[in-house]
């Protein structure tokens, strides 16, 4: 009896599409829960970020696998073996730009009938090009300030004399930094010569921009054959750097704006964009003028806000890679403005990064850690941080906050008249 139960058991099959995510940060536990109880079978790749959201229980197995930062053709054979291994895996879903740029410069396909969740090559390349983006920009007549690339043999000081102070530089090549800056702000002439010694060479080149001021503001969207499909805007009101250039850690939701839809639509319809993207502005508080920064052809790191609201964007991207007509969203209903979501551990490591490098007072500390702990305490939403699925905030606490918290104990902060003022956070002083 007990021998024809289990063969019984053995008999039944799990139907569910199963989905691989490659990345593994926040967003990545985000899509996990949502597409669990949508119905796929999650598996996540452990490496390419924080490696915490194998713990959820939304997810069902973890697969690790080399890096692709370091190692992208180990981890293509990794990739191939593992999908000739499991031909349940139907579809795979990369969240981080490295993962995102890896498919798009060096695995267009997939072997077997798995399917690539993300947008075509071209367009991730064209979004990833900063010169080749701001020409359509531009194009499409979309409001953008004045540019200039800084290469080495180009006139440097012309290029500084065409944009103007003050500047936002950033570099060309996706994932690149300036030192642990996605951008630096230059605001005067001895700082850009400064900044051009140490960063200009033939290998690196660099953007840079007329400096916006203003809040930024993200335009989640979904987009079919040049169409926009469904679009949630949010504002960012503080990121973990002190000059508003980092990620963002506090945010809320705002009714979509008929001008940044507009801006988007043109956009989409230029690029011929299949998929889900957002796309960000810097948008002036008194005129209303916008500037264009970047559209990310990816999830993006706050995509679990466009979960809460109800727009299921993991689902309809999958959809779209089938090339099916997505389905509207179920519980769109729950889309409304003025709902407040927090990233306390980027909080927490962006104050302990500017302790770290000397940028804030005693004062100016207490003020980030005041803020930190109301906007977490009155935040309708936490990235990571969920009662129904608390394991993988606890495991990365458990790995790095409460080290941090020991650290930041035993690094005396400098006394008032540090480097950067308390003024100097994102909504005191707003621009990027």
């Amino acid at each position: 009896m007990m021998s024809m139960f289990k063969k019984l058991f053995a008999d039944v099959v799990d139907n569910r599409p199963s989905i691989l995510l490659l990345g593994n940060y926040r967003p990545a536990l985000a899509v996990a829960r949502a597409l669990r109880p949508a119905g796929y079978r999650v598996i996540m790749g452990k490496r390419g970020g924080e490696g915490f959201s194998e713990y959820s229980r939304f997810v069902e197995e973890a697969w690790d696998h080399p890096a692709v930062e370091s190692d992208p053709a180990a981890f293509e054979v990794s990739l191939r073996n593992f999908l000739a291994e499991r031909p349940d895996i139907q579809l795979v879903l990369p969240i981080t730009e490295a993962f995102v740029m890896f498919f798009a410069e060096q695995m267009q396909a997939l072997p077997g009938d798995a399917v690539l969740v993300s947008p075509r090559a071209d367009l991730v390349k064209t979004c990833a090009n900063k010169v080749t983006m701001l020409r359509t920009v531009v194009d499409a007549d979309v409001p953008v300030l004045p540019y200039a690339i800084l290469e080495a043999g180009s006139d440097l000081t012309a290029a500084g004399r065409l944009v103007g102070l003050p500047m936002v530089a950033r570099p060309l090549s996706p994932g690149d930094k300036f030192d642990h800056k996605k951008a630096v702000i230059i605001e005067n002439w001895a700082d850009y010569k400064r900044f051009v010694s140490l960063w200009c060479d033939v290998d690196h080149p660099v953007l840079i921009q007329s400096r916006a001021f203003g809040p930024r503001y993200n335009l989640f969207f979904t987009a079919r054959h040049g169409k926009i499909l469904d679009t949630l805007e949010t504002h960012i009101r503080r990121t973990d750097s002190l000059d508003g250039t980092g990620v963002a850690v506090e945010g809320i939701t705002a009714a979509t704006s008929e001008a940044l839809l507009g801006d988007v639509s043109r956009l989409a319809r230029a690029l011929d964009y299949t998929g889900i993207g957002l796309a960000q502005f810097i948008v002036d508080p008194v005129s209303g003028e916008r500037c264009f920064l970047e559209v990310n052809p990816r999830i993006a790191g706050s995509q679990a806000i466009t979960e809460q609201m109800g727009l299921e964007m993991a689902r309809t991207a999958i959809e779209l890679a089938q090339g099916l007509v997505p389905d509207p969203p179920k519980r769109a209903r729950l889309i409304r403005a003025g709902f407040r979501y927090v990233w306390s551990y980027g909080d927490l490591r962006g104050l302990r990064s500017s302790i770290a490098r000397g940028e804030l007072s005693r004062g100016g500390a207490a003020r980030w850690l005041t803020k930190m702990l109301w906007a977490a305490l009155w935040a309708d939403h936490h990235m990571t941080w969920s009662w129904h699925d608390p394991l993988p905030a606890l495991m990365l606490s458990m790995r790095q906050v409460f080290p941090s918290l020991i650290r930041l104990s035993g690094t005396a902060g400098k006394e008032e008249g540090g480097t950067v003022a308390e003024s100097d956070i994102l909504e005191d002083r707003p621009g990027v």
